[in-house]
């Protein structure tokens, strides 16, 4: 009675195990899909030269400068082109900064864990606030070549080109990060996820292969 007892808890016990173990495979199969989903976004977005962040955010760069600069001078517009007497400002895809919101698009489509409405507002705050700040540095640099002269100008311009961008990314993100309450790491979250699944099939294979080998053995008994 106790072995019987023994065997049937031993397979109650496996049954379970079973159980638990389908549910984490049918959880594996969505992550992986998504996973996939988000790279091929992330490359899509890549392509053309980042071509769709400086087709969206040019306009809604040069037009807001341009108005906050003709409240301080008398700027003309011609394009992309804004000229205040000897001076003429071109903004080009580099004051855009598209590749600034391609990398803001990529921490949140590299991060795991997140749902799709929350992703999509984690990236607009993240997009608002770095447009935000890249017009303030434009407005800030047209305003100070045109009071103090090209030397200032090229001082301060350097630098915000060697760092500006980079900070401004790095500090938007930190602060999606807490608004949004992201817990994950971009990239090596997903990285652990996989290489937890993959260890989990590889262990199960092995362990297919030993019963198969153990069943096979039975068979050639007396």
């Amino acid at each position: 009675m106790h072995r019987e007892k023994k065997g049937v808890k031993g397979k109650e016990l496996e049954a379970r195990g079973r159980g638990k173990s389908a549910e984490r495979e049918g959880k594996d199969h969505p992550y992986l899909y998504g996973l996939a989903a988000r790279l091929a976004l992330a490359l899509l977005l890549s392509l053309g030269s980042l071509a769709i962040f400086y087709a969206v955010f040019s306009p809604i760069t040069i037009y807001p400068s341009y108005w906050l600069i003709s409240q301080f001078y008398p700027i003309d517009k011609i394009g992309n082109y804004f000229y205040y007497g000897d001076y003429i400002i071109a903004i080009i895809d580099a004051c855009v900064a598209g590749a600034a919101y391609y990398l803001l698009a990529a921490l949140n489509l590299t991060t795991k864990g997140l749902a799709v409405w929350t992703r999509i507002r984690a990236f607009t705050f993240g997009a608002i606030s770095l447009l935000a700040l890249n017009v303030f540095r434009i407005v800030l640099l047209t305003l100070i070549l045109f009071s103090q002269g090209k030397n200032s100008f090229n001082q301060i311009h350097i630098s915000f080109w060697i760092i500006g961008s980079t900070l401004f990314v790095a500090g938007i993100w930190i602060l999606t990060t807490k608004i949004f309450r992201i817990k994950e790491v971009p990239v090596y979250s997903d990285f652990m996820e996989v290489l937890r699944i993959y260890r989990k099939a590889h262990s199960q294979g092995r362990a297919g292969g030993r019963a198969k080998s153990s069943e096979h053995g039975v068979g050639r008994g007396p």
